[in-house]
């Protein structure tokens, strides 16, 4: 639920509370990039997981871009909020792969 802990901040720091949310956003961030890299180098991973955490990872670069306009003082929540349900989806399709994996 990084995505959506990121999404969320996003728009608190559009609303004008980038003073009180940044260091929550910035930490959320962290993690989803750390997590996902940690995902993505396993080398236990199927071609379908490999495949799926790619295209989260193009996601994820999109969303990275967008929000990088915030540094301009330009927020685009709607766009933010879109990247991370697509990301949240994808992610929850991982987890299935990687629960049924384990079986």
């Amino acid at each position: 639920m990084l995505s959506q802990r990121m999404a969320a901040s996003y728009a608190l720091m559009a609303w004008g509370f980038e003073a009180e949310i940044k260091p929550i956003y910035q930490q959320a961030y962290q993690e989803f990039d750390s997590a996902l890299d940690y995902l993505s180098s396993n080398p236990t991973n199927s071609s379908a997981i490999s495949s799926s955490l790619a295209d989260v990872q193009q996601q994820f670069k999109r969303f990275t871009m967008t929000s990088q306009a915030a540094d301009a003082q330009v927020y685009v929540p709607g766009l933010i909020d879109r990247s991370a349900e697509k990301i949240l989806k994808r992610m929850n399709e991982v987890t299935a792969l990687y629960a049924g994996a384990l079986q």
